[in-house]
């Protein structure tokens, strides 16, 4: 069969993100004929896309939708709105091919986007590695696939609830359909999984859903093959480890950092890592392999707040994190702090802004990185849905992927005692744009 993998239009220019979940789908399929489109890296995107399925005539048409909006109050944009011409272009472009949706985005309204685009015939639900190959080879069974919606009789209907892949035992992704020319010009680009799943409760975070919160990791030697094969193959020296947080189990990240110096490969790299990893033993170890950037997600500073977003540190772990980062040389580090999250308090609400404050400039007059503020999306499966439903701020009507930007506007979290302080926020915010102190848009994962 011939088999079209094509990444999602987001709608706007963004720093481009290599499509790794594509490349480990491409790789569970190889005995197909394969191509790949990334609509983000067209200078037409809806005319390259028909001209490549008009020239490649495949028999099915997988489409991940891996980000559904830009999280960003203060910069909205809704990349969903793009999906619908998307589909629709394939549909009228090959009428008879099999269209398969997927993508993190995609699980998270699986069923609601069944229902709102006919054009879809399946739906894989989470990660599709074997979901996939299966479906392939069953086309006119669905049912017999687990983790799938399908159609019968006008109706979508789910198969069953499988098992997450056992992601060691999954091979290198394959780079051979890539252009990796056109990802590598940007900073953190091309990335490498060394684990999925997330044991951690953040409120606002829909990891655990898609990826289950037992941690599956590959064997340290494997994570270092891709590595090799990345600079010995591609020639790339620089990527990003592409993990929800890779610095835990921290011992896991030893081993691999272990290898890399074992093996004297020369890379430049950066990485998601947790507050509480970071220590003096841990920097030594990623930095002398190759560690030039990572980003830590504190979200806020006092003690309740943090309690409120179920982070499972303090404030003391926040300035211990911050200090061991801000003396380490030759590392850059970025941090995110949201704005009156569940817990917060008046006192909280200015302290957090005193120490942001005090920290991006800090940061940026040693050019050591910068700081994100940002309100929280709600977003289903999330604590954050929970205590939203529980404080009135939506209902059990609330449509979490509305039709326009209007209604996705409405969809950010305040902690209700604290709206009043909202104002003074945005004006802040407002601020550090307009002396461009604060961090760019975050890169899309």
């Amino acid at each position: 069969m011939k088999i079209l993998f094509v990444q999602s239009y987001l709608g706007r220019h963004e720093p481009l993100v290599m499509p790794l979940g594509i490349s480990y789908l491409a790789t569970m399929v190889a005995e197909h004929e394969v191509k790949l489109i990334d609509l983000n890296i067209c200078e037409s995107p809806y005319e390259d896309l028909s001209n490549t399925i008009k020239d490649f005539r495949p028999d099915i048409v997988c489409i991940s939708l891996r980000n559904i909006d830009s999280q960003q109050r203060k910069e909205l944009f809704y990349y969903y709105k793009e999906f619908p011409k998307v589909l629709n272009i394939i549909r009228k472009t090959i009428p008879d091919t099999i269209i398969i949706a997927g993508g993190a985005g995609f699980s998270m309204f699986a069923r609601k986007i069944m229902e709102r685009h006919t054009e879809i015939d399946f739906g894989v639900y989470l990660e599709g590695e074997e979901v996939l190959p299966d479906l392939i080879n069953n086309l006119s069974e669905p049912w017999k696939v687990h983790n799938l919606y399908y159609r019968k009789n006008g109706q979508v209907l789910f198969s069953r609830f499988g098992n997450l892949p056992d992601f060691k035992s999954l091979p290198i992704p394959r780079k051979d359909i890539l252009d990796i020319e056109r990802y590598r010009k940007y900073e953190g680009a091309i990335g490498i999984q060394t684990k999925r799943g997330c044991p951690y409760k953040c409120v606002y975070c829909n990891y655990p859903m898609l990826n289950g919160m037992k941690i599956r990791m590959r064997e340290p030697y494997h994570v270092v093959d891709e590595i090799e094969e990345l600079v010995k193959e591609y020639g790339v020296n620089d990527f990003m480890f592409a993990d929800g947080v890779f610095s835990s189990p921290v011992e896991h990240v030893m081993s691999i950092c272990e290898e890399i110096k074992r093996r004297n490969i020369k890379v430049n790299w950066a990485a998601w890592c947790d507050v509480k990893d970071i220590s003096e033993k841990f920097l030594d170890a990623v930095t002398t392999a190759g560690c030039k950037y990572i980003v830590i997600s504190p979200d806020a500073f006092n003690d309740s707040a943090l309690e409120g977003l179920a982070k499972g540190f303090t404030g003391k772990d926040v300035k211990r994190a911050y200090n061991l980062l801000k003396n380490r040389p030759g590392v850059r580090f970025g941090f995110g702090f949201l704005i009156n999250p569940p817990g917060e308090t008046i006192t909280g609400f200015f302290k957090a802004l005193l120490f942001y404050t005090k920290a991006i400039i800090e940061l940026k007059l040693k050019g050591k990185g910068g700081g994100g503020l940002n309100w929280i999306r709600i977003e289903p499966d999330t604590g954050i849905y929970k205590t939203a439903l529980k404080e009135g701020i939506i209902t059990d009507d609330t449509d979490l992927l509305p039709e326009d930007e209007k209604e996705l506007k409405k969809l950010f979290y305040t902690n209700p005692a604290l709206k009043f302080l909202d104002p003074i926020a945005s004006l802040y915010m407002n601020l550090l744009r307009f002396r461009k102190i604060v961090a760019p848009r975050k890169r899309l994962q």
